[in-house]
């Protein structure tokens, strides 16, 4: 039997869980680009949250299932830039992809006439893929050869729905 996926608005109830969950080691290198101290991801995700109850944010989660309330999936709009992340076991079942549609059509509604930013490493063919698919464009390259190299994408409508 499948997962019955949930999306809904995040809330300061949340923390706790969105901690747990940046913590897993594949988790938070993909987000953060490297393992965080549990205070520092505390502090962004607080920040996050903090900008969403001041109109400036929206923040999504995925639960499991209504029997099974663990956060899977995490997923920002803050300023117009676009942070996601998705538990290593639930990857590859449409689950980023319904998320940042849900987080997406927020944001939209609260700037219409704004653009969503978001970037990529060039190693995460997935997540490039998964934004493309969404229809944000791709706009260039970010850092050098000393640093890891990011892709930028950016969206200016609501994405299509499948």
């Amino acid at each position: 039997m499948g997962n019955t996926y949930i999306n809904r608005r995040s809330h300061d109830g949340d923390l706790s869980a969105l901690a747990n969950l940046l913590m897993i080691e594949d988790v938070a290198v993909g987000y953060f680009g490297s393992r965080k101290p549990a205070a520092e991801i505390a502090e962004a995700l607080h920040l996050n949250l903090e900008l969403s109850k001041n109109g400036r944010g929206t923040v999504w989660v995925t639960l499991k299932s209504a029997a099974d309330p663990n956060i899977i999936a995490y997923a920002a709009v803050c300023s117009g830039y676009v942070t996601y992340c998705v538990a290593p076991r639930h990857r590859r079942r449409g689950v980023a992809t319904r998320l940042l549609r849900a987080v997406s059509a927020d944001a939209f509604a609260m700037w219409p006439d704004g653009a969503l930013s978001a970037t990529v490493s060039r190693e995460n063919v997935a997540s490039a893929r998964l934004l493309e698919k969404l229809g944000f464009r791709f706009v260039g390259l970010e850092g050098s050869r000393t640093s890891t190299v990011m892709m930028s994408y950016e969206l200016r409508s609501m994405p299509m729905p499948d």
